[in-house]
């Protein structure tokens, strides 16, 4: 009798454990499938808003990868950086439109891989050039006034040997490549903004704004985005 009564409390104990595991892994299942549904809607939700966000399909930037985190690597990336800028300065100026600029430009690709591997050989570099135009996914950036939500931009990309290394970016239009300051719009780059979103508006509407300004079309859009750091360098994404 004692030891059919000790069998009988194995099989009790045996049964508690695997309903026990059976409640655990149960939650756990719902814990997945909760965080599951979670983030297909946090991607449905970036899908629209890059559908329906002027600034996406109005927009062209500018990106730049160096060959590695090496300081000179870094160095040369910022002269490469500096000599393509200045070979289509006239063209960002002069464009009256994302999509204009990006035919433009497309166009010119030999002469501005010929403008960064001089500029890499007068410092004594033999690295590839490569010039891609491209859609890629940035950060989130905030230029002066004006939001970049993160997503994917179309982009004029010039990369510098393996590209591994820091990058920077900008953005060709709106005109914002040329800023003396990260903070400080330039007239054209307003310009530019206004034609992106506020084609009919007045010069004075709130548009382009960050923070919390009512009747701002980007605070509004993009609510919740918190700017970067003044630097526009970072690790390489979107690959």
């Amino acid at each position: 009798m004692e030891k059919y009564d000790l069998c009988k409390n194995k099989q009790q104990n045996s049964r508690k454990t695997t309903g026990r595991i059976f409640s655990v892994g149960g939650r756990q299942i719902r814990l997945l499938l909760l965080i599951q549904v979670l983030l297909s809607a946090c991607l449905l939700a970036q899908v629209r808003l890059e559908e329906s966000f002027p600034l996406y399909k109005g927009s062209l930037r500018f990106h730049i990868r160096a060959h590695s985190d090496l300081q000179e690597d870094q160095e040369l990336k910022r002269l490469v950086r500096d000599a393509v800028l200045a070979g289509i300065r006239e063209e960002t100026e002069n464009a009256a439109s994302a999509d204009d600029l990006f035919y433009i430009l497309k166009k010119q690709r030999k002469r501005i891989a010929e403008d960064a591997v001089s500029c890499l050989r007068e410092h004594g570099c033999r690295q590839k050039v490569k010039v891609s135009f491209t859609r890629e996914r940035f950060p989130v950036k905030c230029y002066g006034s004006i939001i970049f939500p993160a997503g994917v931009y179309r982009a004029m990309r010039v990369d510098i040997g393996s590209a591994k290394g820091h990058n920077w970016w900008c953005a060709l239009f709106p005109d914002l490549c040329y800023n003396k300051k990260d903070y400080v719009v330039s007239e054209k780059g307003k310009q530019d903004i206004k034609k992106i979103f506020l084609p009919e508006e007045p010069a004075g509407g709130a548009a382009g704004q960050c923070g919390p300004k009512t009747g701002s079309t980007i605070a509004g859009k993009a609510m919740g985005l918190v700017p970067e750091s003044t630097s526009r360098e970072g690790k390489n994404y979107g690959k």
